[in-house]
């Protein structure tokens, strides 16, 4: 046996197998990073969407005080939580991944939610 022999595993025919493993755990890190990039958006889209909850809610609030600080805490909570189940799953790179997804959920909340005579110039936000 030369080493060289096509062998099956994962449905990927590996000829070698050290290439083609490294190339493996390339295309896993690509996608946990991928993966990690939606969760961030994910948890961008309801942090941002319980603030914007959490304002218009506020006129009507007999305690603001307490809502604003209860929807902070439930809201960092939450994200929290989901950025150090991702470092300590896949990192550096998938925190950063979600972290991107995040100020990504953030552009797309502002721009859909925000009246279009009070959008603030492109480069502000």
């Amino acid at each position: 046996m030369t080493g060289l022999e096509p062998t099956h595993a994962l449905g990927v025919l590996l000829v070698g197998g050290v290439i083609v493993a490294a190339v493996l755990v390339w295309i896993t890190d690509l996608l946990g990073a991928v993966g990690a990039f939606a969760a961030g958006g994910a948890v961008g889209l309801v942090y941002f969407a319980g603030l914007w909850v959490t304002v218009r809610a506020l006129p009507a609030s007999r305690k603001p005080a307490l809502l604003v600080f209860g929807s902070y805490i439930v809201r960092l909570g939450v994200a929290g939580t989901m950025f150090v189940l991702l470092v300590r799953s896949g990192g550096w790179p998938w925190l950063a991944s979600a972290l991107a997804g995040f100020v990504l959920a953030r552009v797309v909340i502002v721009r859909r939610w925000l009246p279009a005579d009070t959008m603030p110039a492109r480069d502000a936000i």
